[in-house]
C-alpha cells in the first residue's frame, strides 16, 4: 500500500505521525515535508524504498525518529546530524497527550513497551536494517541529546568517528553488521551512560578499550572482526621480528652468546675424546 503523494496535503499542527508494521511501499511523500512540527516519526517495519528525504534534518522539534526495518537505500543524510532537539535544546510539550497508548519497541526480540506520554520516548535515531551505505558522518557528534542511535544491518563503511564521543547522552549504540573498518576509538570509554554496545560483524582490527563502560560489554558485541583484547584473544600488535629482545640485549649480544655455547659444547665434546684417548692409551 502506497502513502498518497499529493502535493496539496498539509498537516501543520502534526506532532506524531505513527504508523509501524502496515505494509507501506513506495518512497516517503514529499508532503510529509511540510509538518514542521513533526516530534515523532516512527516509519518502521514497513517496505520503504529509495533515499532517506534531506529535508528530515530540517524538523527542528523532530527528537525520535525510527525508519528501521525498511529498504532505504543510499548515504545517510547529512542534515540529521543538524537535528536541534537532539543537540542544542529539551523536547518539551505543550499539550501531551494522556488518553492514548504508544508502543515502543527496541528490536524484534524485546518486549513491547507502552507511553501515555510521548514525552516518555526515549530520544531516539534509528535506521537499522536497511541497505544504507556510506559513512558513519563525523558531525553526529553534535547530537549530545539523543540516547539511542542504532545502525545495525546495513551495508555501511569507512570508520568509526571518535567524535562520537561527543553524544554524551548515548545509552545504545549499535554499529553491528556492516562493513566498517579502522579500530574501536578509545574516546568511546568516555561514553559513561552506555548500556549498550555493539560493532559485531564488521571489519574492524586493533585493541578493545577496556576502560569505562567498554568493562561491562560481552564478547558478543565484538565477535565477527580482527579485534583482540582482556576479553578475546590476546593482542599481538607486534611482528614477531620486531620483539625487542630481552633485557636490553642488541643483536650483536645475541650473536656472541649463541657463539659461546656453540664454543662451549665444542670444547666439551673435543674434551671428552681426549680423555677416551688417553684412557685407551694407558690400558696397555
Amino acid at each position: 500500500m502506497l502513502l498518497p503523494d499529493d502535493p496539496s496535503l498539509y498537516f501543520e499542527k502534526l506532532v506524531v505521525l505513527a504508523i509501524p508494521n502496515c505494509r507501506l511501499t513506495g518512497e516517503i511523500p514529499s508532503w510529509l515535508s511540510k509538518s514542521t512540527n513533526l516530534q515523532v516519526l516512527d516509519l518502521s517495519w514497513n517496505r520503504f524504498t529509495g533515499a532517506i528525504p534531506n529535508w528530515i534534518g530540517g524538523f527542528t522539534n523532530l527528537f525520535y525518529l525510527d525508519l528501521s526495518n525498511n529498504s532505504f537505500t543510499g548515504n545517510i543524510p547529512k542534515s540529521l546530524t543538524r537535528l536541534q532537539s537532539l543537540s542544542i535544546r529539551d523536547v518539551s510539550f505543550e499539550d501531551p497527550s494522556q488518553d492514548f497508548t504508544f508502543i515502543y519497541r527496541l528490536n524484534e526480540n524485546a518486549r513491547n513497551m507502552q507511553y501515555t506520554n510521548i514525552f516518555r520516548f526515549p530520544p531516539m535515531l534509528d535506521l537499522s536494517h536497511n541497505n544504507l551505505s556510506g559513512p558513519i558522518w563525523k558531525e553526529f557528534g553534535n547530537l549530545k541529546k539523543l540516547h539511542i542511535f542504532n545502525l545495525n544491518a546495513n551495508i555501511l563503511s569507512g570508520s568509526i568517528p571518535s567524535s562520537l564521543s561527543e553524544m554524551t547522552s548515548l545509552e545504545v549504540l549499535d554499529l553491528s553488521n556492516n562493513n566498517i573498518s579502522g579500530s574501536i576509538p578509545e574516546s568511546l570509554e568516555s561514553l559513561t551512560f552506555l548500556s549498550k554496545f555493539s560493532v559485531a560483524n564488521n571489519n574492524l582490527s586493533g585493541r578493545i578499550p577496556s576502560s569505562g563502560q567498554f568493562q561491562l560489554f560481552p564478547n558478543s558485541s565484538f565477535e565477527g572482526n580482527h579485534l583482540c583484547g582482556d576479553y578475546l584473544l590476546q593482542c599481538q600488535l607486534e611482528a614477531p621480528d620486531n620483539k625487542p629482545s630481552r633485557t636490553g640485549e642488541s643483536d650483536s649480544d645475541s650473536d656472541i652468546a649463541i657463539d659461546f655455547s656453540y664454543g662451549m659444547a665444542l670444547g666439551f665434546g673435543l674434551s671428552l675424546v681426549i680423555v677416551v684417548f688417553r684412557q685407551q692409551l694407558f690400558s696397555f
